[in-house]
């Protein structure tokens, strides 16, 4: 990646930049988009617009908490997710914390194995991340994950200035 003001001369000139992509190319990628609960518990984080609403989706996965009022100390922790009701976004998770989740506490999550080879998200509104809130996305599909890691391997599936699958 470089800058490209469009007018300086050499590289920089005109109005287009080369972008090269292989179909094949898989990235990591470690999630740092925001969930902010709608409620939660000991060993619940409840967000009500988390997609897709499919039972048991994220199972295997697993939060970041990145916030929590009621501990500070929560800051950080990962946890496993054991399962997830779809209805609601209900996320059980595999241990109970010394604190509770409630709304407006923030968590970043890593899905479990059912969403690999998925299609259904997009990019957030900067492209940075992975928007666990939209519902049948196209631009990427997750190809493995790495919960212990909080890692997400992807390949892009359409190129993000157009609207049409890159050539296979």
């Amino acid at each position: 990646m470089e800058a490209h003001d469009g007018s300086t001369a050499g590289r920089q000139s005109g109005l287009k930049i080369k972008v090269y992509t292989s179909p094949s190319a898989v990235f990591s990628y470690v999630p740092k988009f925001t969930l902010t609960a709608t409620g939660g518990s000991t060993s619940t984080f409840v967000d009500s617009t988390l997609l897709p609403a499919t039972d048991n989706y994220f199972n295997g996965g697993a939060i970041q908490i990145v916030t929590c009022a009621a501990d500070s100390d929560l800051i950080g922790k990962r946890v496993s997710i054991s399962d997830f009701t779809g209805s609601g976004g209900t996320i059980t998770l595999a241990e109970t914390l010394t604190a509770a989740l409630a709304a407006s506490d923030t968590a970043y999550l890593c899905p479990g194995p059912l969403a690999m080879t998925a299609y259904s998200w997009d990019l957030s509104a900067d492209s940075m991340d992975i928007d666990w809130t939209t519902s049948g996305g196209e631009a990427l599909q997750i190809v493995d994950v790495d919960p212990d890691t909080f890692t997400i391997f992807v390949k892009f599936r359409l190129h993000q200035f157009g609207n049409g699958p890159i050539g296979l």
